[in-house]
């Protein structure tokens, strides 16, 4: 905590001098320990930095049917979702009514706007603006994030976790054109939110999320836990609590669906065009499917093919289960419930249309599991250590592919 300045220290411009210095002092001693969170984070964003660099030079480009959206040097990080980012930001929304073709309404608003607002104010251009939202918000999110763990955790698991989080092979899309890096900004807020009983913030915190993107609908579930478990002695009270909270929480949903109703009758677009996205399946049509476990069965492709980004993905997705549901222990309920959820809702709704490609990049949304990691890497040094230059080194691979268009999750 920061002290005030005695008054003696208030008179003349050299106190004034004095008075900055002591601040900055007191400041640095308060904060100092959020100097290794971003070392880190600085060390995996050089990774990055380093694979598109010799992406550039020794990976060959999957073809010369995807275009570059911008022949600057930060082209390689707007590959795939990030051109369509780009395009909504430059031209905003279309949609025809076919929900055959691929149209752009999928897509969730908040990143772009923000990023067309960045464009606006900075005078740069749309796909630059893409990247400053996305990398200014993963160095925010990480010191929230290290802040979060560390003040129920301790500073060591703090540290742990945080690496893992940041080397994660699909970390690279922290950096890219891609929603991740907001999102994680706007989840773990609201965490911190939720832990200080500021539950209408908390809300709109949630809210935000879902308007970024589809992960942070689950965001209710510890809401409505932590607001029910916190009502007291009047339970009409905390009712219109839950009614409010509920109405800010979902409100980046259905302001999205009034626009969309508004400029193309059609408030459901974002959910009917997925058909084009998911080979011809209507959305909720494979739920049957992934509920008896059929997506899993390319788990084998992995000894066919041999291992990369998408054989690989079903993998990290059980094993990421398996330490959620394992390792549990010394979770709060509200980040276990959202831990779960935030994995379920992807595998119930996308798993049998589309398969388990992406699915390395939402895990990182499921952030209570890096927590976890960092407690089993404190008590196992050597297994940290291990796993976290393992990941570093396919941080490295995914991000040389990715450059290049090969699908990287």
């Amino acid at each position: 905590m920061i002290e005030p300045l005695r008054g003696e220290e208030l008179d003349g411009p050299r106190s004034t001098e004095n008075m900055k210095a002591k601040y900055v002092r007191q400041w640095w001693r308060v904060n100092r320990s959020y100097s290794p969170a971003l070392l880190i984070l600085f060390t995996s964003r050089l990774i990055v930095a380093l694979a598109i660099v010799f992406s550039s030079k020794f990976v060959r480009r999957v073809g010369d049917i995807f275009p570059d959206v911008t022949p600057r040097w930060y082209r390689y990080l707007l590959r795939w979702d990030g051109a369509w980012y780009l395009k909504i930001a430059s031209e905003g929304y279309s949609y025809n009514g076919n929900d055959l073709v691929q149209q752009p309404v999928v897509f969730y608003p908040l990143y772009p706007l923000v990023a067309k607002g960045v464009s606006y104010v900075l005078g740069v251009s749309e796909a630059a603006a893409l990247l400053i939202v996305s990398n200014v918000s993963i160095l925010i999110a990480t010191l929230l994030f290290f802040k979060l763990v560390k003040d129920d955790f301790g500073n060591e698991i703090a540290l742990y976790a945080t690496a893992a989080l940041t080397f994660f092979p699909t970390s690279l899309f922290f950096t890219a054109a891609y929603t991740e890096s907001l999102e994680l900004l706007l989840v773990v807020t609201f965490f911190l939110l939720l832990k200080k009983e500021r539950y209408l913030l908390a809300s709109a915190a949630a809210g935000l999320a879902v308007a970024t993107r589809s992960t942070g609908i689950v965001l209710c579930l510890p809401l409505l836990f932590e607001i029910w478990r916190q009502r007291g002695r009047d339970p009409k009270r905390a009712l219109t609590k839950v009614g409010i909270s509920m109405i800010l929480a979902t409100s980046g949903l259905w302001l999205y669906m009034i626009y969309l109703w508004v400029a193309f009758k059609s408030p459901l677009a974002f959910l009917t065009d997925r058909r084009a996205w998911q080979g011809g399946t209507a959305s909720g049509s494979d739920l049957l499917k992934a509920l008896v476990l059929i997506p899993f069965r390319h788990l084998i492709d992995v000894w066919k093919v041999g291992p990369d980004p998408n054989t690989l993905s079903p993998w990290f997705f059980l094993g990421i289960v398996f330490v959620v549901v394992w390792f549990r222990r010394g979770l709060s309920r509200s980040l276990l419930v959202y831990a779960l959820s935030a994995l379920l809702l992807p595998y119930l709704t996308l798993s049998s249309p589309i398969g388990f490609a992406p699915f390395t990049r939402y895990i990182m949304l499921a952030f209570p599991v890096f927590i976890l990691a960092g407690r089993i890497f404190q008590e196992r040094v050597w297994l940290g250590l291990s796993v976290i230059g393992l990941s570093a080194a396919m941080l490295f691979m995914y991000t040389a592919f990715y450059a290049q268009y090969y699908w990287a999750g």
